[in-house]
């Protein structure tokens, strides 16, 4: 697959097959993407091995309804944008009540300096004791 080298904004919600081959096709000029499934078709494609292709300074991600999306995703996308990263929401990426998310990684996102927006929705695994949130006014 060709790259799209120019391209800045990828969306791609409620796509349950879109696969890591898209990734590995998203250019380095990329900032943000948003990429999932649906609520009653999670995306199963979207991997650790996507995430690892990823080249360009993201600013802003979004993954929704995405099983393969979990800890060791989390910690190599914090640990390859802890400069850039700004924004990061996790929506229900579990299957079958099974969260894919741990203190482990969001401890993780400690290196990201940049960031200021966290949405984390359905991880059960998340134990907030951990979790210090602080906020400039």
């Amino acid at each position: 697959m060709k790259a799209l080298e120019d391209l800045e904004d990828f969306a791609a919600l409620r796509s349950p097959h879109l696969g890591n081959d898209v990734l590995e096709a998203l250019g380095s000029k990329l900032k943000r993407i948003a990429i999932g499934g649906l609520p009653d078709d999670y995306n199963e494609c979207i991997s650790l091995e996507g995430i690892e292709t990823l080249t360009s300074p993201l600013t802003h991600l979004r993954f929704e309804y995405c099983t393969k999306v979990g800890d060791q995703a989390i910690k190599e996308l914090s640990s390859r944008l802890s400069s850039t990263l700004m924004e990061l929401a996790i929506i229900r990426n579990f299957y079958e009540k099974v969260a894919k998310l741990s203190d482990e990684s969001i401890k993780s996102l400690l290196n990201c300096k940049n960031l200021r927006k966290l949405e984390d929705r359905k991880s059960t695994r998340l134990n907030s004791s951990h979790l210090v949130i602080s906020y400039a006014v």
